[in-house]
C-alpha cells in the first residue's frame, strides 16, 4: 500500500492531540529531519512559514516515524 499525503494526514490527526500548527508543516518537519537535516536548521527553515521550535520538529518526527512503521 502506498502512503500518500492524504493518508498520512488522517493518521497524524489521530495521533496528534493539539493542532495549533498546520498538518502540512508537521509532515514537512518530520520528513526534512528524516532526510538528515539538523533540528535547528529545519525549525529555522519552517519558521519562515509558521513559528516552530526544534523540539517540536523532534516530536513530529517521532510521531511520523511511529506511523510509517505501522503495518
Amino acid at each position: 500500500m502506498k502512503l500518500t499525503i492524504e493518508i498520512l494526514k488522517e493518521r497524524i490527526n489521530k495521533v496528534v492531540k493539539r493542532n495549533k500548527k498546520s498538518i502540512e508543516i508537521k509532515i514537512l518537519a518530520g520528513i526534512l529531519y528524516y532526510l538528515r537535516l539538523l533540528l535547528r536548521k529545519v525549525s529555522l527553515f519552517l519558521s519562515q512559514f509558521e513559528g516552530i521550535s526544534h523540539e517540536s520538529v523532534r516530536t513530529y518526527y517521532h510521531k511520523i516515524k511511529e506511523i510509517l512503521n505501522e503495518p
